[in-house]
């Protein structure tokens, strides 16, 4: 039961927060705008092992240990704002592309 418990918050808050950055990546012009989509191409480059005991001290920094926040803060920072970009990016207002 713990399992689908974490996995239903940790999928609900990535696709919510993953949405938003995509939609300002793909909507909205404004300075930086490519800088932050390489950054997050880079995170989508860096495997998840390689962060894990920096993680870790994180977590312990913040006094999460044993606790769901632990497993589920560095599970929502997700680099999928990437795909949706390119998706609400073929999207249009009114569903007339113009």
């Amino acid at each position: 039961m713990n399992s689908l418990f974490i996995t239903l918050i940790v999928t609900v808050l990535c696709l919510f927060f993953s949405s938003m950055v995509g939609y300002a990546l793909a909507v909205y012009q404004f300075r930086g705008r490519n800088v932050v989509f390489v950054a997050v191409l880079f995170i989508l480059m860096v495997p998840f092992e390689i962060l894990m005991l920096s993680l870790f001290r994180l977590m312990t920094a913040f006094n999460l240990i044993d606790t769901y926040a632990a497993v589920v803060l560095p599970s929502v920072i997700a680099p999928i704002a990437v795909f949706q970009r390119y998706f609400i990016s073929g999207l249009t207002v009114g569903g007339v592309k113009g």
